[in-house]
């Protein structure tokens, strides 16, 4: 805030009087006011080194996942039986905003996302209690009721290790379960993951020539394991007046023991398990393996182990240190082989590390520049103690943000730096003041304290809500993960600036009094480019005021040009996109195999893709590029988070994460690197699908580009897509372009034959058992060996040689042996006949419906709001039937909505910030007037972003609505200035020239500080480059435009004023 002109005569004790006790109890008591400070700062202190630190903000998304698992049924048995069952059900649920599906063969995993805000405990509760009304309809031979449980967005690793070497999988899983014990030891650790390590298991693997030679079923067999692994109560006798209870335990508690197991055959003999059955402990078989490449020789297999934090608690610098400390330990004891290698292969502390010491630096660019400023306008005296507000209320900021749960990451440290550049205006308006009062005035610096506090309280309170004004709505407004996540931004500058205004008002004055007792203010001597300047101002704008029709031409063309530059976003000059690129510490790969690739044939892939990699291996004596740390493989798990429904876990997906070294010690960017990797793919088989993904600012996103198809004719939906996604390749800055289906496979159904079944006595229930034995095994029972829990799984051994693998074709799956009522053994083919058909893999749905997504990505320099014309023009072009929906989404209809949004904010901020300038000026016309240049100052904006290349993205729009409560503050200032002069009887011309003059110090000096404090930060961090260069250019021609139009809009405002009354005489006298 700058300080308007204080009023002439103004008798000191008729001021001291007009001011309450609130104004004057702090200047009177400067120890209270020295304990306030210092309390401030111990506590400030405090909670800076207590606040958990992250990368971004802790983004609580509420959402619930339910998972129904029915082995062996087909997808659209899946779907209609399972999933429609209880998608009906919960789609009444309280709080719900959106619902998705992914059916699949054995599997239903429907998505529940509630409304932001809401309880989530109680949201889950509603959840369950809606599947539990959906149980009743379910088939009663899923193999476990469904699962409900809460998806924690919060629970991302810290830090990450592999663990590989020349050791067996035993002793790797061994050194694994030594680590994770330790690492649970560190404070604040929620979990430790271990991925990759084997599980034991015991096999039993039944021969079927031997099952058909001693007419033994595989139900008896079962039924005998679970008969003999199995505590029994006999009750309880009384015994000399004592009661006793008795049992009889039968549980076994070594492998050793299940050979012998007693199985009785169809005629009458006695046969241990060993006889019909091979039994090994082995280990399950892997879902995920895990390979580690860190040098270009060759990728090893091995072990990962995540840590992760509690949600908003801990320290993830100190908790990543705790946890390398851990192992150093571990090695130093010889508790782990000094062979076994250790690497990092994610650690989420450098990200903080980087990004934290990039807008520390930005903050202390910004404050020396502002401190500069402030010594070469207004003298030493001055900028020390304008100064002092400023560790002081970024201080209490922090203090908030510790109180308030939120951490210290970029956002929110961005937003603490903004605060900076602003908050300052208020204490030079108190310091000026003060030093004016003691000099011109000749009063003690007591006396200038409470003529200062006096005069600007009430213009700095006014200036200080027009700002927070124009943040606020953001925290309404902008809603969703976003909102959440840029939520901290206003919360931060509300409380940094309204702090800085107290300490102004209540703080400072008593400061300022004390300093200036023992070293008197500098005495100002209007500066000789000062002098130049006012003249030069008026000689070129006093003709201007002189004639209505000329001000009312330099408006005219003003908005003229801010219509010809709103071209420059028309036309695509500057591009628009919601949130810009980052250079990642790491890009993912994923390689898709079609559907029912199992895990053996994905993993051979990776020697092919390592291949590729050797060259940029930082290690790679002979690599002209050392772009790349190491790679980390998982055969069976995707490591893309897309948005796309694609399971992330699927036998015939290879995950790859691709780990970069320092940004320091490399000349490219990620997406550069990324681009050049994927000409190295271009000539890979084309069965396999290659998708690269880089890591995003902002909150988590889907694709850039998504079409949404719904409808229930899939095969009709599929026809739309083909259709769609044939176009797109012509679309020039699309790229990865993919859709949600994956390839039909092949399904074997059993049909049973009613009259056989009868014949034999046999139900279709009966026989499930035996054929999930004999296509994937069953789980029969568990037992304990030492303190190592073992499960025990039987199926046949279709080939003894092949061991645990599935059956190799029709005929042996047609010899299932089958025990009859009578006992006799019958096969599969007795009973059944078996029918091939082509069976969709997965079924998607949203909202209920049946949906498939076309998912792509842009060239480098393209963004989704250039595309989104083309893309809805292939869209239209699409004959759809009633029912039938295609839809734009990804980034570009993401973007609308978030513009879409801001504007209200903006609308909103503008609409506060007028009711605040009626009360202020008790004038409708004033405020108006001044609040024109809110659209004016995009001019700035746009034609600042198009000289430099910067897109308009979603922070670019944040600073555009803050620009609307900055930018007012300097024509706030020369109004009342005007306004002053006009009361002394200048004429309108008059009050506005020299009111410009009197003002032209203060808008400048609060201008340039603004500007000068958001520099550092626009060319800090591509996230927030767009925020700061929107209030860096919109202020910089706002502050000239203030002194040009607010002047020409009087005279037109007075001139219109006259005409108006002389226009109502003629009518009155008529």
């Amino acid at each position: 805030m700058n300080q308007p002109e204080k009023k002439n005569n103004t008798n000191f004790q008729t001021v001291t009087e007009s001011l309450s006790l609130f104004w004057t109890f702090l200047l009177k008591r400067t120890r209270v006011s020295i304990l306030l400070a210092l309390f401030i700062f111990v506590f400030g202190t405090i909670s800076y080194i207590n606040i958990p630190r992250e990368t971004m903000p802790q983004v609580d998304i509420p959402v619930g996942r339910i998972l129904t698992v029915w082995p062996g049924a087909s997808t659209k048995n899946i779907e209609n039986l399972v999933t429609n069952k209880i998608e009906q059900e919960i789609k009444q649920v309280e709080n719900l905003k959106e619902y998705k599906s992914v059916s699949r063969s054995g599997v239903s995993v429907i998505v529940v996302k509630f409304n932001q805000g809401t309880d989530q405990d109680k949201n889950i509760q509603n959840l369950k209690d809606k599947v539990d009304i959906a149980k009743a309809s379910l088939p009663s031979s899923l193999l476990d009721d469904p699962v409900i449980s809460e998806i924690s967005f919060s629970d991302r690793p810290v830090v990450s290790f592999a663990l590989s070497g020349d050791f067996a999988w035993s002793e790797l899983k061994h050194f694994s379960e030594i680590i994770e014990d330790e690492l649970k030891s560190i404070t604040d650790v929620k979990e430790v993951n271990i991925i990759g390590a084997p599980e034991p298991e015991l096999h039993i693997l039944l021969n079927p020539l031997l099952l058909e030679r001693h007419s033994v079923s595989v139900s008896s067999v079962l039924k005998s394991i679970r008969a003999s692994h199995k505590n029994i109560p006999l009750g309880v006798i009384d015994a000399n007046g004592e009661s006793i209870e008795i049992s009889v335990e039968s549980e076994m508690d070594k492998a050793s023991q299940f050979a012998n197991i007693p199985i009785k055959t169809e005629r009458g003999a006695v046969l241990k398990l060993q006889d019909i059955a091979s039994i090994r402990r082995e280990y399950k078989t892997f879902s995920v393996e895990t390979y580690l490449q860190a040098s270009p020789e060759k990728s090893n297999p091995g072990i990962l182990i995540d840590v992760v934090k509690s949600a908003t608690e801990g320290n993830v610098i100190k908790m990543v240190a705790a946890a390398e400390k851990k192992l150093a330990n571990l090695r130093e004891q010889n508790i782990l082989p000094a062979n076994l290698d250790i690497t990092k292969t994610f650690d989420r502390s450098e990200a903080i590390d980087d990004s934290m010491s990039t807008l520390i630096d930005s903050g202390g660019q910004t404050l020396v520049l502002i401190v500069i400023i402030l010594l070469l306008a207004v003298g030493w005296r001055e900028a020390l103690l304008a100064g002092i507000t400023i560790p002081l209320s970024m201080l209490v900021g922090i203090i908030v943000l510790n109180a308030t749960g939120n951490t210290f990451n970029n956002v929110s440290l961005f937003a603490l730096v903004i605060a900076v550049g602003l908050l300052v205006d208020t204490s030079i308006v108190i310091v000026e003041g003060m030093s004016e009062a003691i000099n011109e005035k000749k009063l003690s610096p007591y006396e200038a304290a409470i003529e200062t506090l006096s005069i600007f309280r009430w213009p700095l309170i006014t200036g200080t809500l027009t700002t927070v004004f124009a943040f606020l709505p953001l925290a309404i407004f902008i809603d969703g993960t976003t909102g959440e996540f840029i939520r901290v931004i206003p919360l931060t500058v509300t409380v940094v600036l309204v702090s800085a205004l107290v300490i102004s008002l209540l703080l400072l004055p008593n400061f300022g009094a004390s300093f200036f007792e023992v070293i008197p203010p500098q005495k100002h001597v209007e500066k000789k480019y000062l002098i130049r300047a006012k003249t030069w101002y008026e000689n070129k704008v006093r003709p201007l005021l002189n004639s209505a029709p000329k001000s009312a031409l330099v408006v005219f063309l003003a908005f003229v040009a801010l219509i010809s530059s709103s071209f420059l976003v028309i036309s695509g000059i500057v591009q628009v996109e919601v949130f810009p690129p980052k250079d990642a510490a790491s890009a993912n790969i994923d390689f898709i195999y079609p559907s029912g690739t199992n895990i053996s044939e994905t993993r051979k892939i990776i020697p092919s893709v390592a291949q590729r990699l050797a060259p940029y291996f930082a290690n790679n004596p002979n690599a002209k590029h050392k772009w790349i740390k190491n790679v980390v493989f998982t055969a069976g798990a995707s490591q893309i988070k897309d948005g796309n429904k694609k399971p992330s876990d699927s036998e015939n997906l290879l995950g790859t994460t691709l780990n970069f070294v320092s940004k320091d010690d490399r000349d490219v960017t990620s997406s550069e690197i990324v681009q050049i990797l994927r000409t190295k793919f271009e000539n890979f088989p084309n069965y396999i699908e290659v998708n690269f993904t880089e890591e995003v600012t902002g909150p988590p996103t889907g694709a850039p580009v998504e079409i949404q198809f719904t409808g229930d004719d899939l095969a009709k939906i599929e026809q739309h897509v083909e259709v769609v996604k044939q176009k797109l390749l012509h679309v020039a800055g699309l790229k990865q372009i993919t859709d949600s289906r994956e390839d039909k496979t092949k399904q074997l159904t059993w049909k049973f034959n009613r009259e056989k079944l009868n014949f034999f006595g046999l139900v279709p229930a009966q026989v499930l058992e035996t054929l999930r034995a004999a296509v994937n095994g069953v789980e029969v029972v568990s037992f304990t060996e030492g303190d190592e829990e073992i499960d025990v799984s039987l199926r046949i051994d279709w080939d003894d040689s092949r061991a645990w693998k599935t059956p190799t074709s029709l005929d042996i799956l047609n010899k299932i042996p089958i025990q009859a009522r009578m006992g006799q053994i019958i096969t599969l083919k007795d009973v059944a006949e078996a029918e091939f058909t082509q069976e969709l893999s997965q079924i998607d749905h949203e909202e209920g419906e049946r949906i498939i997504t076309i998912s792509a990505y842009l060239e480098p320099q393209v963004t989704a709001a250039s595309l989104a014309k083309d893309i809805k023009k292939i869209i239209r072009s699409v004959h759809t039937l009633p029912g039938e929906k295609i839809k734009l989404a990804g980034d570009s209809e993401e973007g609308n909505k978030l513009m879409g949004q801001s504007f209200t904010a903006m609308i909103f901020a503008i609409f506060l910030i007028f009711i605040l300038l009626v009360i202020q000026f008790n004038s409708y016309s004033q405020p108006f007037i001044i609040l024109s240049l809110i659209p004016l100052s995009l001019m700035g904006v746009f034609i600042g972003f198009a000289s430099i290349g910067q897109t308009l993205s979603f922070p670019s729009m944040i600073g555009i609505v803050s620009l609307a409560g900055i930018i007012v503050n300097d024509a706030i200032v020369l109004m009342d200035q005007i306004n002053i002069n006009r009361a002394k009887g200048m004429t309108l011309i008059d009050s506005a020239i020299i009111g410009a003059q009197q003002r032209f110090q203060p808008i400048f000096l609060t201008s340039i500080t603004t500007v000068v404090g958001m520099l550092p930060l626009s060319l800090s961090d591509p996230l927030w480059s767009g925020l700061g260069f929107a209030i860096v250019f919109g202020m910089l021609l706002s502050t000239s435009l203030c002194l040009l139009l607010v002047p020409c809009l009087l005279i037109i405002d007075e001139t219109l004023s006259q005409y108006g009354k002389t226009l109502w005489q003629k009518i009155q006298n008529r």
